[in-house]
C-alpha cells in the first residue's frame, strides 16, 4: 500500500478528485429517479409497479454494501470500486434501452451496485493515506462532492427529460460511470498481499442478502399495505429469522462477511447507533417539497416551483460545504465532539422549522434561512459518521465497517419514511386550494413530524457522548 509520507499534496489532491467523482456517480444514480417517475407513470402505467424501479435499486444496494465491504477488504478497495462503477454503467445502459418495465427494473437493480461506491472510495482513501487526520478530512471532501450530486441529479434529469426523453437520463448516468472508471484505474492498487477469494465467507454472504431483502420489503410495505397485513408480517418475520440464523452462523466463522465483534468497539458502535438515529431524521426531508410549495393557508411556505427549485439548489450547496467542514472539524476537535455539534445544530434547525410553520406568514422569505440550519447540521453529521471508522476500526476492516454503516443507514431511512407516512395521517387531511390535489396533509401533522425529528436528533447527543474522547492520531503506516 501507499503511506501518506509518499503521497505528495498534488497526488493527494488527485486521489480526492477521483474518489469524489466516483461518489458523484452513486448520488446521481440514487437521486435522478424521482424526477423521472411522472414520465415513467405515463409510459408504463401502474405507479405501484413502476415503484419497483426505485425499490429494486435500494434492495440490491443494501445487499451490495453488506457484502461488498468485506470483498473489498480482501481483493482490494480499488478493484471493488471499479467493479461497482462498471456494474453501474451496465445497469444504466440496460435501463436506457428498456422498452418494457421489467427491463427497466432489471437495469435499476444492476445499478443498485452503485451503493458500494462511497464506502469503497472512503476505504480506499484510508488504505492509501496513513495519516488519520487526512483520512477524516478526505472523508468530508468525498462525501461533500458526492452530496452535491443530490442537487445536480434532479436538475440534470429534468432538463434531459424536457429536451429528449427519460432514456437520455440513463445514457448520461452510464456515460458518467464510464468516464470516472478511467482515472479509477490509475489510482494505486491497495490489494493486501495474500488476499484471496478463499478468505471470503460466501455462505455468510449468500445467507445475509435474502435476510436484508426480506426485511426491507416488509418495511417498504408498511405504509402502502399496513403493518397488520399477513404478507407484511410474514416478510418482516422471515427476514428477522433469516438474519438471526445468519448471526448465529457468523459468530462461529474465523473470517465472517461481517465481523460482529466490531460492535465491541465503543467508537464504531456509537457511529452505527448514531447513523440509525440520523437516518430516521431523514424521513422529514421528504416533506420539503410539500412544505415549501403548499399554500400558506394549508400550512406551507407558498413558494412557486421555480423558487423552490432554486432553494433546493442553494440548500445542497450549503450541505456540500458543511460536509467538508464536518471533515475538518473531526480533525480539529475529534469525531465525538463534532457529532455532538452537528446533532445540536440539526435539532435546532428542525425545531425552528416547526415553530415557524405555526407562528408566521412570511413563509417564502424565511424558509431558506430556517431550513438551512437543519441542512448545516445534516452536512456535519453526514461527514463525521464515516470518519469514526478512521478513529476506531483497523485498516484491514475499513470496507466492512463502512458497509455496515451504509446498511444501517439504508434500513433505518426506510423505517423513517414509513414513520413519516404514518404521522402524516395522525390528524385529518384537509382540502386543498382550487387546482391542487383533492386533499393534503394537515399543518398539525407536518408540525408533529418536525418536532418528532427534533426528539430523535436530541437522542444523538447522549449517544455521541458514549464514544471515547478523541485520542491523538497515531501514524498507521500501511505495509
Amino acid at each position: 500500500m501507499v503511506a501518506s509520507d509518499t503521497v505528495g499534496e498534488r497526488r493527494l489532491g488527485w486521489i480526492y478528485a477521483v474518489l469524489g467523482a466516483a461518489a458523484i456517480v452513486e448520488y446521481f444514480e440514487l437521486n435522478m429517479m424521482y424526477v423521472l417517475l411522472p414520465r415513467l407513470y405515463e409510459t408504463f402505467g401502474s405507479p405501484a409497479q413502476v415503484g419497483w424501479a426505485v425499490t429494486a435499486f435500494s434492495l440490491v444496494g443494501a445487499a451490495a454494501v453488506a457484502v461488498g465491504g468485506r470483498i473489498g477488504d480482501v481483493i482490494g478497495h480499488r478493484r471493488m470500486l471499479i467493479v461497482a462503477l462498471a456494474a453501474s454503467a451496465v445497469g444504466s445502459f440496460v435501463s436506457a434501452t428498456a422498452t418494457d418495465l421489467w427491463q427497466l427494473i432489471a437495469g435499476r437493480a444492476i445499478q443498485g451496485t452503485a451503493a458500494i461506491i462511497l464506502p469503497m472510495a472512503i476505504a480506499l482513501l484510508r488504505a492509501l493515506v496513513s495519516s488519520t487526520d487526512r483520512q477524516k478530512f478526505g472523508t468530508g471532501v468525498i462525501a461533500g462532492v458526492g452530496y452535491s450530486a443530490a442537487g445536480v441529479a434532479p436538475l440534470t434529469a429534468g432538463l434531459l427529460v424536457g429536451t429528449w426523453d427519460w432514456h437520455a437520463v440513463f445514457l448520461v448516468s452510464g456515460g458518467l460511470a464510464v468516464i470516472v472508471m478511467v482515472p479509477a484505474f490509475l489510482l494505486p492498487d491497495d490489494r493486501r498481499s495474500g488476499g484471496s477469494w478463499g478468505q471470503i465467507d460466501l455462505v455468510g454472504a449468500v445467507t445475509l442478502i435474502p435476510g436484508i431483502v426480506l426485511l426491507l420489503l416488509g418495511i417498504t410495505r408498511i405504509a402502502s399495505a399496513g403493518l397488520g397485513r399477513p404478507l407484511t408480517i410474514g416478510l418482516l418475520v422471515a427476514g428477522a429469522l433469516v438474519l438471526a440464523g445468519w448471526g448465529a452462523y457468523e459468530r462461529r466463522q474465523p473470517n465472517p462477511v461481517i465481523d460482529l465483534k466490531l460492535f465491541r468497539n465503543p467508537g464504531f458502535a456509537v457511529s452505527c447507533l448514531s447513523f440509525a438515529l440520523y437516518s430516521l431524521t431523514l424521513g422529514a426531508a421528504i416533506l420539503l417539497s410539500l412544505v415549501g410549495q403548499n399554500p400558506v393557508s394549508a400550512g406551507g411556505f407558498g413558494m412557486t416551483p421555480a423558487l423552490f427549485g432554486g432553494f433546493m439548489l442553494l440548500l445542497v450547496v450549503a450541505g456540500t460545504i458543511m460536509n467538508v467542514v464536518g471533515g475538518w472539524m473531526s480533525v480539529r476537535i475529534g469525531c465525538r465532539a463534532t457529532l455532538v455539534v452537528g446533532a445540536i445544530v440539526q435539532m435546532i434547525g428542525y425545531g425552528v422549522v416547526g415553530v415557524f410553520l405555526i407562528s408566521t406568514d412570511a413563509r417564502a422569505l424565511w424558509m431558506f434561512p430556517i431550513v438551512l440550519l437543519s441542512g448545516l447540521g445534516n452536512g456535519i453529521v453526514n461527514a463525521v459518521l464515516p470518519a469514526f471508522v478512521s478513529e476506531s476500526v483497523p485498516v484491514e476492516k475499513s470496507g466492512m465497517a463502512l458497509g455496515i454503516q451504509q446498511v444501517i443507514k439504508m434500513a433505518t431511512q426506510a423505517v423513517g419514511q414509513q414513520v413519516v407516512a404514518a404521522l402524516l395521517i395522525v390528524f385529518p387531511l384537509v382540502a386543498a386550494v382550487a387546482g391542487g390535489p383533492a386533499t393534503i396533509p394537515s399543518q398539525a401533522s407536518i408540525v408533529l413530524i418536525y418536532f418528532a425529528t427534533v426528539a430523535v436528533s436530541l437522542l444523538i447527543v447522549p449517544v455521541a457522548l458514549l464514544a471515547p474522547v478523541r485520542r491523538q492520531a497515531s501514524a498507521e503506516v500501511a505495509a
